[in-house]
């Protein structure tokens, strides 16, 4: 049976990580900055503990395509073939 210290890894590892797409191009991988190059290193790294990660991408209203896809484009890099998108429109997440 597993113990607690399992069952909290397992939570962990269920939990998706996020990247946030400002309009000005910044990038932030949970709290973090980072860039498209680092954002492809973690994601990778984080993917080789948890086979089925799950990237959440929320972008703002005014990011433009291009930095959306440049970001989706190191998430496949990086292996996520789950990636889930929520944009801002009008101050609500959709």
């Amino acid at each position: 049976m597993p113990s607690v210290s399992n069952k909290a890894a397992v939570a962990a590892a269920a939990e998706p990580k996020v990247v946030n797409v400002f309009a000005d191009g910044r990038i932030l991988l949970g709290s973090q900055p980072v860039s498209l190059d680092v954002l492809t290193q973690q994601l990778t790294a984080a993917r080789e503990q948890t086979r089925r990660l799950t990237v959440l991408v929320r972008g703002d209203r005014n990011a433009t395509h291009g930095r959306m896809t440049d970001v989706y484009d190191a998430c496949r890099r990086a292996g996520i073939s789950e990636v889930a998108i929520s944009v801002k429109v009008d101050g609500q997440r959709r």
